[in-house]
């Protein structure tokens, strides 16, 4: 998996990191006895003070930028090396430049970079004497400037990581969504055969007794009775055709939706009750087939203007993880759906009454890749990609509320319209 390249402007240096180096900036401007000790950082079109040593005659504060060492650092950044100044008064290169003019005569300072190599700034230390900077001064200096280039680097990489987890989280989502529609897949099809081969039985019974209507037409041998008889055996097939092709329609229409929402994944106005009922069709024949009763409870007309692929696909996950962990070895089994508008929220709530979850696990279902059946097939990846669903695209929030053999209950704050919040 490739590194995702991380814009160093966009991170921030934490306090603590801050703190750190304002110790080594102080020790530094103690062991050295220079008043000022600084570490700038580089920004578009300026340069700024953004450590500086509490040390006695110490001119430069934080956040200024810096006028009489800003040639000697701006020198360092373009060059890319250390520059060391004993007395610009006497170096015909410093000789009248805006560093020596304005009493900063002395410099020695090295520039930090982030792992990237792109520069952060500098480190540098300035004297308003002359100062011939001992190797030992250096040595120094170039130990404390490894410290603070660690430090950028753990900065760096950590937020990399971040950003090639959420990445890869995001190749998750988009693959256990494929996986739940394969799976809707087969279990519509097996759902399928009952309908489609009972209108095939009528449509063959109904055409078998045509054609022997037909014979005993053409030999004259048709009654009235017969005639009659086959008008009923007519009517019954087709009332069954008709049955069995609306509860194929249905099956079709659900799952297209499914399929549309889970492919697009756009934002739109839907009627959260329709959804539901679109992934709880689709999942019916895993339902029926574990005996698993499951009971729908939503507000009336609660329409959103969300993402209803991910509602399905959270409430796949959620049925999923259900009938896999909660009901082995359970008569009783049940599920409920139920949802209501708050404000401009939504309150949905899934509950089941299974075996629950134990209080030394509950803290950490939503892991990535935490499973309490491993070596059991489960991946640990069916609550991490809920949490993820529901707080980084449905901008929402979860709890999950369980106590052992009692069931679960996770309660979801969604807003009706994410965008707008």
């Amino acid at each position: 998996m490739n590194t995702t390249e991380i814009d160093p402007g966009e991170l921030a240096v934490a306090p603590a990191v801050i703190a750190k180096w304002q110790g080594i900036l102080d020790l530094v401007a103690q062991v050295i006895q220079v008043p000022a000790a600084l570490i700038t950082k580089a920004e578009p079109g300026s340069l700024r003070v953004f450590v500086s040593s509490h040390s006695s005659g110490n001119p430069y504060g934080r956040g200024e930028s810096p006028q009489s060492c800003g040639s000697y650092c701006h020198t360092v950044l373009a060059t890319r090396r250390p520059l060391v100044v004993a007395n610009a008064l006497t170096d015909p290169h410093w000789h009248g430049s805006p560093n020596a003019q304005q009493g900063m005569i002395s410099y020695m300072g090295y520039p930090l970079r982030w792992p990237n190599d792109h520069l952060f700034g500098t480190m540098c230390i300035l004297d308003s004497q002359e100062h011939a900077y001992a190797p030992a001064h250096q040595q120094l200096l170039e130990q404390f400037r490894d410290v603070v280039e660690q430090d950028l680097q753990q900065l760096y990489t950590s937020r990399q990581r971040e950003e090639d987890d959420a990445a890869m989280m995001q190749q998750i989502i988009i693959t256990e969504k494929m996986a739940t529609v394969g799976r809707l897949v087969t279990g519509i099809a097996h759902e399928l055969n009952t309908p489609l081969g009972n209108i095939v039985l009528c449509a063959s019974t109904l055409a078998d007794r045509l054609g022997e209507i037909s014979t005993q037409a053409a030999s004259r041998k048709l009654t009235q009775g017969g005639l009659k008889h086959l008008l009923e055996e007519g009517r019954d097939a087709c009332q069954m055709i008709e049955r069995n092709s609306a509860r194929a329609g249905d099956l079709i229409a659900s799952f297209k939706q499914i399929a549309v929402d889970q492919d697009a994944q756009e934002r739109r106005l839907f009627k959260l009750e329709e959804t539901v009922r679109n992934i709880t069709t689709a999942m019916g024949p895993m339902l029926r087939r574990e005996h698993v009763e499951l009971a729908v409870d939503i507000q009336p007309g609660l329409t959103m203007n969300s993402y209803p692929g991910h509602v399905e696909q959270v409430l796949a996950k959620l049925i999923d993880n259900s009938v896999t962990h909660a009901f082995v070895g359970r008569e009783i089994r049940r599920i409920t759906i139920s949802a209501a508008m708050d404000g401009d929220m939504v309150q949905l709530i899934y509950e089941d009454n299974g075996c629950g979850i134990a209080p030394d696990v509950l803290p950490r279902v939503f892991d990535p890749f935490f499973t309490t059946r491993v070596g059991g097939g489960s991946q640990g990846l069916g609550l991490a990609i809920v949490l993820n669903v529901v707080q980084a695209i449905l901008h929402g929030t979860v709890r999950l509320e369980s106590t052992p053999e009692a069931g679960v209950r996770f309660t979801f704050r969604l807003p009706l319209n994410p965008l707008a919040r």
